[in-house]
């Protein structure tokens, strides 16, 4: 009777000590995870190629996308109230859900753009605005980005929330150059091929 009340109090003391170590050790784990993709995009942001290097081979995501905050670790309590706060008055426009190589190309950074790109980012990604990257290349004047994604594959007609095209964004900021462009390869792409 006292050995298996021994083993009872083992079991009772040692199986939540052992469901806690492992419990914080996956925690842990994703929170490593979470931070390397957060430095990845405050690193694509600043231009630091780098670091995105380095980031990618420590195990980023290429396709991490932004969430309310790019931040160092913060407590929990500071983070819970960020995440409600930003849940519950989530404003109309900003840079939510942007990936990497958008906020590359919005920085006019293009070698990390074609870093994350060879890592496998698709030529049509959206973020939460539904703006491609194509969208982000043409509103910012980045010709040659858009020339490239172009012979990637993605689509000149795709329409953010908004129902703004690619052609639509280089036109509203001026980027009369690259709206021009866009233009003509829509009207190629709707020409009957013979």
């Amino acid at each position: 009777m006292r050995k298996g009340f021994r083993r009872g109090c083992l079991i009772a003391i040692c199986l939540p000590l052992l469901l806690a170590a492992a419990v914080y050790w996956i925690g842990s784990r994703e929170a490593r995870h979470v931070n390397c993709n957060l430095e990845l995009l405050a690193a694509a942001r600043s231009g630091d190629a780098a670091a995105v290097q380095r980031l990618l081979g420590e195990g980023a995501d290429a396709d991490a996308r932004s969430n309310y905050t790019i931040r160092k670790p913060i407590s929990w309590t500071r983070g819970l109230r960020i995440w409600l706060r930003a849940a519950l008055h989530r404003p109309a426009s900003g840079r939510y859900g942007r990936s990497a190589a958008g906020m590359a190309i919005e920085g006019g950074h293009e070698d990390i753009y074609r870093l994350l790109i060879a890592r496998g980012v698709p030529a049509d990604e959206q973020d939460d605005h539904g703006e491609t990257l194509l969208w982000i290349a043409a509103s910012a004047g980045r010709r040659d980005i858009v020339l490239d994604l172009l012979r990637r594959g993605a689509d000149p007609n795709s329409r953010d929330h908004d129902g703004l095209r690619p052609l639509d964004a280089a036109n509203n900021s001026g980027q009369w150059d690259i709206a021009r462009l866009l233009h003509d390869v829509q009207l190629k792409r709707a020409a009957p091929q013979r």
